[in-house]
């Protein structure tokens, strides 16, 4: 994130997510929206998104805990 401010004192951020336990059933929402500051407004991708039935989550996006196997 390029413009977070805090403390009205512009900051360079970054978020990240991790799944600590693994559901039956992981929903994930894709943000198909692109920020276009010319113009001030977010605008829709429309290509179409494919992917396979079966996902494969990277060590990145778990928990430390969890790439360990601590959690059943």
């Amino acid at each position: 994130m390029s413009d977070y401010k805090f403390k009205n004192k512009a900051q360079k951020a970054t978020i990240k997510t991790q799944i600590e336990r693994l559901p039956n059933v992981l929903c994930i929402q894709l943000k198909r929206f692109i920020w276009m500051s010319d113009y001030g407004a977010a605008i829709k991708k429309t290509e179409f998104v494919e992917f396979e039935e079966i996902l494969e989550i990277e060590d990145e996006f778990v928990s430390p805990k969890l790439r360990l196997g601590v959690f059943n």
